[in-house]
C-alpha cells in the first residue's frame, strides 16, 4: 500500500512514468536551483574569503554528486521505471522515506535560519555545494 492509498485516497493524478521521470527532474532542479541561489546571494553579501568558498564549493558539490546523488537518482529512476502501474500516482516519484527526508531537511533549514543558528560566512558552504550536483 503506497502513502497516497493511505492518505489521499481520493485524490490521484496519475501520470505515464515518462512524466514523473520528468517532474523528478523538475523537483531535483528547482531544489538545486533554491539552493544555488541561497548561497550564492550570501556569498555576495559576505565576500571574505570568496575565492576559499568558491573552491570548497565546488570540492564539495563533486564529492556529493560522486558518493550521494548519481547514486540516490539512479535509484529513484530505477523505482520509477520498475512501478507496476503504467500510470502511477503523481506522489510516487518519491518514495515515503524521501519525503520524510524532505520534510525533516527542509524543517531544519528553517529551525537554523530563525533560530539564527548559523554563521553567514559559513551558509554559503553549507548550501552551494549541494547546488552544484
Amino acid at each position: 500500500m503506497s502513502i497516497t492509498e493511505l492518505f489521499l485516497p481520493s485524490i490521484r493524478i496519475r501520470l505515464p512514468k515518462r512524466y514523473l521521470l520528468i517532474v523528478a527532474a523538475a523537483v531535483w532542479t528547482f531544489a538545486g536551483g533554491m539552493l544555488y541561489y541561497k548561497g550564492f546571494t550570501m556569498m555576495v553579501l559576505y565576500p571574505k574569503t570568496i575565492w576559499f568558498k568558491i573552491s570548497a564549493c565546488i570540492v564539495a558539490g563533486t564529492t556529493f554528486y560522486g558518493l550521494i546523488f548519481s547514486k540516490i537518482s539512479t535509484k529513484h529512476t530505477q523505482r520509477i521505471v520498475t512501478l507496476p502501474n503504467a500510470k502511477p500516482c503523481l506522489f510516487s516519484v518519491f518514495n515515503w522515506q524521501s519525503y520524510l527526508m524532505m520534510v525533516l531537511m527542509i524543517s531544519l533549514g528553517i529551525l537554523l535560519r530563525n533560530q539564527e543558528l548559523y554563521h553567514p560566512n559559513i551558509f554559503p558552504l553549507s548550501t552551494s555545494p549541494w547546488a552544484l550536483h
